[in-house]
């Protein structure tokens, strides 16, 4: 079972599309691309609290690509697979959001070195960028699975 789990982790890391052997698709990309560029300012700021909000934008424009894809491709004749997939995309975003948030700034280490409260304020914007990763795999597996229907 640690085998099957470690697999997994792996092929989601790996832009969680390995396990099809599918490359990136070009429309992915684009949006990929779009979004980051939206982002882009805030992101390579030299202030933490700028570069925080620079990752949510972008964040937030992969997950808005997502629901626009799902609304008008994916599901188009299923209005409750789309309500269910926005609930699902927030979900993702607000746990995901808070996970990497105390892996990164509430571990006991944390705690126990007061001078570096939470572990460096350099770490305060991963969270946001680790739930960006998993919203552009959301997309490029969806439009790979679009893709391949057609």
């Amino acid at each position: 079972m640690h085998y099957l789990i470690v697999a997994l982790l792996f092929f989601v890391s790996n832009n969680g599309v390995a396990w099809a052997g599918q490359a990136t698709p070009e429309r992915a990309q684009q949006i990929i691309n779009d979004c980051l560029e939206i982002s882009r300012e805030s992101r390579e700021s030299i202030h933490i609290d700028e570069m925080r909000v620079g990752n949510l934008e972008n964040t937030l424009c992969l997950e808005k690509h997502i629901i626009q894809i799902t609304e008008t491709e994916m599901f188009q004749n299923q209005p409750e697979v789309v309500e269910e997939t926005k609930k699902q995309l927030e979900d993702i975003r607000n746990s995901a959001g808070n996970l990497y948030w105390n892996i990164f700034n509430n571990g006991d280490h944390c705690l126990l070195d007061t001078s570096n409260q939470p572990c460096g304020i350099g770490k305060q914007p991963i969270h946001n960028y680790m739930v960006g990763t998993i919203m552009k795999n959301i997309l490029i597996n969806i439009i790979g699975e679009l893709d391949e229907q057609r």
